[in-house]
């Protein structure tokens, strides 16, 4: 019995979706209030974590607080991102982009990070772009790190979800 291409390819992607599951979404902090501390000392703090760790900025304006990231590839160790599982499939050429936006508000300036993740989803052939979601585990870092250069204890910043 002859089967058509067309009839393969498309039992192949059905395949495909029934083994992938979808990521799973997850509950963590994006912003952090710091309380006394100034405006300059927290932006500072934040380019020169971009300068150590060798990010590219993409877009920068210190009078909004904002600061992006260009694409950057995925470390696998620690897990930043969820892309769910790809069944099958193969996921490669993870990569992800974030923001930092520092803001002065009465309460302390808050710093909140928004990450964006994606990967290459590959089977017979094809590749297909599939958005991912962020663990929260750059989002800790990156809050953790700024407050050990600014010298704030954990317990004395309030966070927000």
């Amino acid at each position: 019995m002859a089967r058509s291409p067309l009839l393969l390819v498309l039992l192949s992607q059905a395949v495909t979706v029934a083994c992938a599951t979808v990521p799973v979404q997850r509950t963590f902090d994006r912003q952090e209030v710091l309380p006394s501390v100034a405006f300059d000392s927290v932006w500072n703090a934040v380019i020169d974590l971009f300068g150590e760790r060798a990010w590219t900025i993409a877009n920068m304006e210190k009078a909004s607080g904002f600061i992006n990231s260009d694409w950057m590839g995925a470390t696998t160790s620690p897990t930043y991102l969820d892309c769910g599982s790809p069944g099958i499939s193969t996921d490669t050429n993870k990569q992800g982009r974030f923001n930092v936006v520092v803001r002065e508000e009465p309460r302390g300036v808050t710093v909140t990070v928004n990450t964006t993740w994606r990967a290459a989803r590959s089977f017979g052939g094809s590749t297909t772009n599939v958005e991912c979601v962020s663990t929260g585990i750059l989002e800790g870092e990156i809050h953790t790190e700024l407050r050990k250069r600014l010298g704030i204890r954990s317990q004395s910043a309030s966070v927000l979800r």
